[in-house]
């Protein structure tokens, strides 16, 4: 399989967001990132862009990052775009994310780290995990592409 990454930059935030909106509506997860905090993956369009993150859906994601008061982003996908793209193979893969659900409420816990993680999955799962593409080029990955989160 194929796939494909464009780059983007953008000017201010609400260009990036207008971006957003037209390539992903509302069908997507986000995470977000500050200087002080990652969120876990939720659901939907992000509220603030932070200083990096990442819109996905089962088609696509564009990551984005600030740099001297612009956002630079990367737009994947495995359909071929009009633009200019670099190109990768593509393998699929699932990484499972920290925690086990205990308590039946949609919290997930790892002993390791001292705090609870929430993940966009609806019914009571024991465990969580994204499921992405590895993108390589020559042999070497160079992006994994998230997809969707999944309850196991």
């Amino acid at each position: 399989m194929e796939g494909y990454g464009v780059r983007f930059e953008f000017s201010t935030e609400d260009e990036l967001r207008a971006f957003i909106q037209k390539e992903f509506g509302e069908n997507c997860y986000h995470i977000v990132a500050s200087l002080e905090k990652i969120n876990e993956p939720a659901p939907a369009l992000p509220q603030a862009f932070g200083e990096w993150g990442r819109v996905f859906n089962a088609k696509k994601e564009l990551r984005w990052w600030k740099r001297r008061g612009k956002f630079m982003a990367l737009l994947l996908s495995e359909d071929k775009p009009a633009q200019k793209a670099e190109e990768f193979e593509v393998k699929e893969e699932r990484v499972y994310l920290w925690g086990k659900n205990g308590d039946g409420k949609g919290e997930w816990w790892e002993t390791r780290i001292p705090r609870k993680f929430k993940y966009p999955v609806t019914e009571q799962f024991k465990e969580v995990q994204l499921v992405g593409r590895r993108y390589f080029r020559n042999g070497i990955a160079c992006y994994f592409r998230l997809m969707e989160v999944q309850g196991k």
